[in-house]
């Protein structure tokens, strides 16, 4: 299952590099199905969970037929997300030809911290297929398939990409499936910048690449920071730029689940919804489907789009990858998906705040004031970049 795949030098790609923000899952998933039904030099995918169900069985066949024309093909996983995916899904793969890694085992997570090692759930989505490349939050499983379809519709956004940046989305894959057998140490990740627009990836360490890049912006910020996050609990250096900017006339819109996988953050949030709102932050909740989005701008001049979950617990134990953007167009088209995000969505208001019962009340508090341990416990800070590369 580990062999690797020797993969051409060379790839004639775009001359510069276009984005594209994907807010719709089932487009989406037919796009990248259909590059690898298309696709003749290489085809990597890493995703935090894949399942054995419709979506993922149709990823398995793409993946597979690719294989079986001789693309070389690898597939990496993390064990505790996918720990529901029957191991035959993945033996099956396998014997189709495709390369197949998880990114360590689940134990690890927990004996590595305790050693004081890096240890790390593989949150990252990198897809590189040819000469194009994706990343948000989409994963491969029938919760982003659209309801039409069978699924759960859950809301996410994404990017694709094309250029020389696709390069940088392979060498980040070929660093995390090296790391996945610890044939090298985790680390962090810098791209080098390409026409305005950069990749990074954090590795689970005290100090955080994309919490750095949101510190940057929101701190250059003179207008707007909108954010929309699905498992919002900021650590506190994050809250306090947020609140910071704020004080000085930035308008500041947070839009955060109002159905969530994981109602322990929602209610965690919940609890300080008051204290944020006092604090002169927007907030809006998400209507009727999960929203799973991590995606963001400022201004008009930077945008993020990426894995990366806001609170600190996502922080000290996962890799997370975003692509960061000053392309004025890029911000533009991520505007107008948080446009449309915010007319799903409802504002959060004191009134409604009134009408919580005395027992959901109890529990979201209980929730917050274990994020706030895990605030004192795991402190994160934000990392500079290093110097360019180029």
């Amino acid at each position: 299952m580990h062999d690797d795949h020797h993969l051409p030098s060379a790839l004639k790609v775009a001359p510069a590099t276009r984005m594209r923000v994907i807010g719709d899952m089932g487009e989406f998933t037919d796009e990248v199905l259909a590059r690898i039904a298309c696709a003749r030099v290489r085809v990597d995918l890493e995703c935090f969970i894949v399942r054995d169900d419709r979506l993922g069985q149709a990823l398995a066949a793409a993946l597979a037929q690719a294989a079986a024309r001789g693309v070389p093909c690898r597939l990496l996983y993390d064990p505790l997300g996918c720990r529901k995916t029957r191991r035959r899904f993945f033996r099956a793969l396998a014997a189709a030809g495709v390369a197949v890694r998880r990114f360590g085992w689940v134990g690890a997570l927990l004996v590595g911290k305790l050693l004081g090692k890096a240890a790390a759930r593989d949150h990252a989505r990198v897809i590189v297929v040819d000469d194009a490349a994706f990343t948000g939050g989409h994963a491969w499983g029938d919760e982003w398939l659209p309801a039409a379809r069978g699924g759960l519709g859950w809301h996410d956004v994404c990017c694709g990409i094309d250029g020389p940046i696709v390069e940088d989305f392979a060498e980040l894959f070929d660093q995390h499936w090296r790391q996945s057998v610890a044939q090298t140490p985790i680390a962090d990740y810098v791209g080098a910048p390409r026409d305005g627009r950069r990749l990074v990836s954090d590795a689970p360490v005290k100090q955080s690449i994309v919490l750095g890049r949101y510190l940057d912006a929101i701190a250059a910020a003179g207008r707007r920071v909108w954010i929309a996050n699905a498992y919002f609990y900021p650590p506190p250096v994050l809250l306090d730029a947020l609140v910071a900017a704020s004080r000085r006339g930035v308008e500041v819109k947070i839009i955060v689940p109002g159905v969530s996988d994981v109602p322990f953050l929602r209610a965690a949030a919940r609890a300080r919804y008051r204290r944020w709102m006092e604090a002169g932050l927007e907030l809006w909740e998400y209507q009727k489907v999960v929203m799973h989005a991590k995606y963001a701008l400022a201004d008009d001049g930077w945008c993020l789009i990426g894995t990366f979950n806001a609170n600190v617990a996502s922080v000290a134990f996962a890799i997370e990858v975003a692509l960061v953007s000053h392309d004025r167009t890029d911000v533009s088209a991520a505007e107008e998906q948080m446009r449309n995000d915010f007319a799903a969505s409802r504002r959060v208001d004191r009134a409604w705040l009134d009408r919580f019962g005395v027992f959901r009340r109890l529990w979201n508090l209980a929730a917050s004031l274990l994020m706030r341990a895990a605030n004192v416990l795991l402190p994160r800070r934000p990392a500079p970049l290093p110097p360019s590369r180029g």
